[in-house]
C-alpha cells in the first residue's frame, strides 16, 4: 500500500502506519503485505535536527523515480522473501491512493516490460524477471501527474494483462473527473471484464486515504480483499525459482 500526496508536504499524520488495520485484514485473508512511505512522504522526509520533519517540494523528476527506484527497490526486498518462499512473488499486487496511483501504474508498465534472463534456448524456457504485478486497487487517482507521462501510461497499462479498480468519491468533483478520465484511458469492454477493469464512485466526498478511516473503513477493507483474493491470490501461479539460471 503506498502513500502518496501532491505538492509541498510539511509533518503527514498519514504516514504507512495508517494502513495498518487494512494490513493485518489483507494478512489474516493470507497476504504477506508491505506498506510504504514514498521518497518525501510520511516518515520518508527530511528531519530537523528536533526531529520534526522538514517542509519539502516535491517535483517532477521525484514521481518518476518513485516507480523506478522507490518500488523497484520494494519489489527487491519482495523478491529475496519469494527466493526463501515467504511469498509468491508471482501475484504481486498494489493498492495506491491520489498520486500514487500513477507511480504504481508507471511501475507496472515498466515490470511488464522487463525480458527474461537469457538463461535458456527457447523464451519459454527462460526466468522471468518481470510480469509479477497481477491487479491493482486505485484510490482517488490523479490523472496528471508530472514527471510521469500519463496519457501513455495508461495506454500500455489498458493493453496488460492486469485487472484493476478505481475507486473514488463521487461527491468530490475533482476525483470524479480524475477518476472518469483514468478508467477511460484503461477500460476494456466486454462482459468478460465486467469484475477485472471496473469503477466505483461513492456518494460521499471521500478523498484517497480517508476512505480506509471513519464509517467506510470496514467495506474498503472488504472491497480490497475480495479483489485482490479473486484477481491474484486464487490464481493458478505456483511458486518458481527466479534465480538466473547461469548464477548458479
Amino acid at each position: 500500500m503506498l502513500n502518496s500526496t501532491d505538492g509541498v508536504v510539511a509533518k503527514d499524520t498519514r504516514n504507512r502506519r495508517f494502513f495498518q488495520p487494512t494490513a493485518v485484514a489483507l494478512q489474516k485473508a493470507g497476504f504477506a503485505v508491505i506498506t510504504a512511505d514514498l521518497r518525501k512522504h510520511g516518515d520518508s522526509v527530511p528531519m530537523s535536527p528536533a526531529g520534526e520533519p522538514l517542509p519539502v517540494k516535491i517535483g517532477p523528476a521525484d514521481y518518476a523515480l518513485m516507480a523506478s527506484g522507490d518500488l523497484e527497490s520494494i519489489k527487491a526486498f519482495l523478491m529475496e522473501q519469494h527466493r526463501t518462499e515467504k511469498l509468491n512473488i508471482r501475484k504481486l499486487s498494489i493498492v495506491a491512493f491520489g498520486s500514487s496511483c500513477m507511480v504504481a501504474a508507471a511501475f507496472t508498465v515498466e515490470d511488464w516490460a522487463k525480458t527474461p534472463y537469457p538463461d535458456a534456448p527457447t523464451l519459454d524456457q527462460r526466468t522471468p524477471r518481470g510480469q509479477d504485478v497481477r491487479a491493482i486497487v486505485m484510490y482517488s487517482p490523479n490523472a496528471s501527474v508530472k514527471g510521469i507521462n500519463t496519457a501513455g501510461i495508461l495506454k500500455a497499462v489498458k493493453g496488460l494483462a492486469v485487472p484493476i479498480y478505481v475507486v473514488a468519491g463521487g461527491g468530490n468533483k475533482t476525483d470524479k473527473a480524475d477518476a472518469e478520465k483514468v478508467f477511460k484511458g484503461i477500460e476494456l469492454k466486454g462482459e468478460q471484464f465486467r469484475e477485472s477493469r471496473k469503477m466505483l464512485l461513492t456518494s460521499t466526498p471521500t478523498h484517497a486515504e480517508a476512505f480506509l478511516d471513519g464509517t467506510l473503513a470496514a467495506t474498503t477493507q472488504k472491497d480490497i480483499v475480495d479483489f485482490l483474493t479473486k484477481n491474484a491470490k486464487d490464481l493458478e501461479l505456483p511458486w518458481r525459482d527466479r534465480t538466473d539460471r547461469r548464477s548458479k
